[in-house]
């Protein structure tokens, strides 16, 4: 089990980031094409695989 660390939310920027919507996407990152693209396809082929075979 590992430790979690809480967020502090007397933080400025983590309370911007999460009434501007980021708190989800800290990074920023953009999930097109990085994941929609590239993950979820072999994800998606690889379940149908494991469920075939």
């Amino acid at each position: 089990m590992g430790v979690t660390k809480k967020p502090d939310l007397n933080d400025p920027v983590l309370r911007a980031k999460l009434a501007k919507g980021m708190g989800h996407n800290y990074y920023g990152e953009p999930a097109w094409p990085n994941d929609l693209l590239y993950i979820f396809p072999v994800v998606i082929l690889g379940t149908i695989a494991c469920n075939v075979g």
